[in-house]
């Protein structure tokens, strides 16, 4: 039989022994952990973000468009009857008051000017792209999208006081301007809310179309291309 002196002599060498080899390990690891740390592995293409591609110029133009009196304009032609809101029929509202859109549209010249000028960049081969800022921070000024849809009521108001005075090609005409600015706008979005006015310019085009096309019922058939996708 085991006298109890002999067995708390056993565990006291024990845990004395677990005590030498953790002061032992302690140092041991902190050696191997002062090495070159290895070089960090590249992330895979899928889990790598997109570089943003640098802005267009027609969208650093449209930047410009956010203050001063294109701004002004801009804006009263959104308060007029093109400021038409989603979810609304605009198409009898249009319809009701053209000369109140022909009136805005009077005092909207520079604004008009400078939106040809850049549907026109556009035609020359410079699209429409969305800058992106690198990372967000306070320090980062963000983009602004009043000008877009300013310059989509610009063509649509035109397209809609044409129709209205029976000019069925000028009508055609401003309805193809207002259809390729609401696509370019939509192929060089790259955020969500570049996303979300894009496709409100879309409809706002296509509720123009259908107001032109109540207009002039007989050639309601030429406008076709305006709502193909």
């Amino acid at each position: 039989m085991v006298s109890p002196w002999r067995r708390l002599a056993r565990g006291l060498l024990a845990a004395l022994g677990v005590a030498l080899l953790g002061a032992l390990a302690l140092p041991l690891a902190w050696a191997l952990t002062q090495g070159d740390d290895a070089e960090p592995r590249p992330l895979p293409p899928a889990l790598q973000r997109p570089v943003a591609p640098a802005p267009g110029p027609v969208f650093e133009r449209l930047q410009g468009l956010e203050d001063g009196d294109a701004a002004a304009q801009g804006e009263r032609l959104a308060r007029s009857p093109l400021g038409c809101g989603r979810g609304e029929d605009c198409a009898p509202r249009w319809q009701r008051e053209t000369a109140a859109i022909a009136d805005a549209l009077a005092q909207a010249g520079e604004l008009g000017a400078r939106c040809e000028a850049m549907a026109a960049l556009q035609r020359e081969g410079q699209p429409y792209v969305e800058w992106l800022p690198p990372r967000l921070d306070p320090a980062t000024p963000l983009p602004r999208f009043a000008a877009p849809r300013h310059c989509q009521h610009w063509w649509i108001g035109q397209a809609l006081v044409a129709a209205a005075a029976g000019d069925d090609a000028d009508a055609r005409a401003q309805l193809q301007a207002s259809r390729d600015w609401a696509v370019s706008s939509l192929a060089g979005a790259r955020s969500l809310i570049g996303h979300v006015i894009a496709y409100a310019q879309l409809q706002q085009h296509l509720q123009a179309v259908a107001a032109t096309a109540q207009q002039q019922p007989r050639g309601a058939g030429v406008l076709e291309p305006q709502v193909q996708p």
